[in-house]
């Protein structure tokens, strides 16, 4: 059975594209060819949908054809930034599994911004922080 789904792909110039996508349902291989990851999580729940995101798109290191290291690419969700491409699909309520998306393409089009070269996380983005705390 195929699933439904809307990819994101931001080309880190303030454009990108969505495009409706089929998914093979519980084939979590199509989940991390869409997104170009080794490890997905939900980024966002957006209604009765779910976004999936590079879990480690701010620390990996991004190249061109050419072999050149570039910055990440980012798009922009309810005041939530992402590094990398997006994976958009609907969930059952009752049982949490995928199910087809209810949105369009010009829904989410209308939902996210996509970022130009210009944008960053912070000063650094290869920056990374983890503050461990103790508690007892």
């Amino acid at each position: 059975m195929k699933l439904k789904g809307l990819l994101i792909k931001p080309f880190g110039d303030g454009t990108g594209t969505i495009e409706e996508v089929e998914v093979r349902k519980g084939e979590l291989k199509d989940y991390y060819s869409l997104i170009e990851c080794s490890t997905f999580a939900v980024g966002a729940d957006i209604g009765k949908n779910s976004l999936y995101v590079d879990d480690e798109g701010l620390i990996k290191t991004y190249t061109n054809e050419e072999g050149d290291e570039i910055p990440p690419k980012f798009f922009s969700l309810q005041h939530l930034t992402f590094a990398g491409n997006g994976l958009v699909l609907g969930f059952d309520i009752e049982t949490g599994e995928s199910i087809d998306t209810d949105m369009t393409i010009d829904q989410v089009k209308n939902m996210i911004e996509f970022q130009d070269e210009k944008f960053s996380m912070n000063k650094d983005y290869k920056e990374t922080m983890l503050h461990i705390v103790s508690w007892g």
